[in-house]
């Protein structure tokens, strides 16, 4: 039961990653408006000294929401894969324990992305937090995806009981 658990939850991170692709694409000026912003800093206009730091190279801008919406993907791909090959190797020791570092791995993707994308240059180089209400917004699903992630990486790893 705790395989099928572990493969369930691949399958639901793929939709993760793959409905965050399509959303991300459908609303695509919003988003690339969004990551504009940050670049920009201008949610943190009032604190001298750090302007220095903003971005307003629309290239930059594009690529950063590139980045977000690739590694989106990429988890997405991964992880069903990652489904697939445990989905396969369920009765088998050796290969389902093969076949999780793929959701390891498909995790691990979105986790980087989230924490160094989201809040160690949104939040804390381009100073996000300040904005009184998207800035936090950002980060509390930041942070909210990324536990979500590091706990099935934790559950990945786990040892299962097999009984056949």
């Amino acid at each position: 039961m705790v395989r099928l658990l572990k493969i369930v939850l691949m399958f639901c991170v793929s939709c993760w990653g793959f409905v965050g692709v399509l959303s991300n694409l459908m609303d695509y000026a919003p988003g690339l408006e969004q990551v504009r912003y940050v670049l920009s800093m201008e949610g943190a206009a009032d604190t001298p000294g750090i302007e220095w730091r903003s971005i307003h190279s629309p290239v930059i801008a594009t690529l950063g929401f590139a980045v977000i919406y690739l590694s989106k993907f990429a988890t997405g791909a991964v992880c069903l894969f990652a489904a697939y090959k445990m989905f396969e190797a369920r009765n088998d020791d050796t290969a389902f324990e093969a076949a999780k570092q793929w959701g390891i791995f498909g995790c691990g993707i979105s986790v980087v992305m989230l924490f160094l994308g989201f809040i160690v240059i949104a939040g804390e180089y381009f100073e996000y937090w300040r904005v009184p209400t998207l800035g936090m917004i950002t980060h509390h699903y930041a942070f909210i995806y990324t536990m979500c992630l590091m706990s099935f990486i934790l559950f990945l790893q786990s040892p299962e009981k097999h009984t056949k």
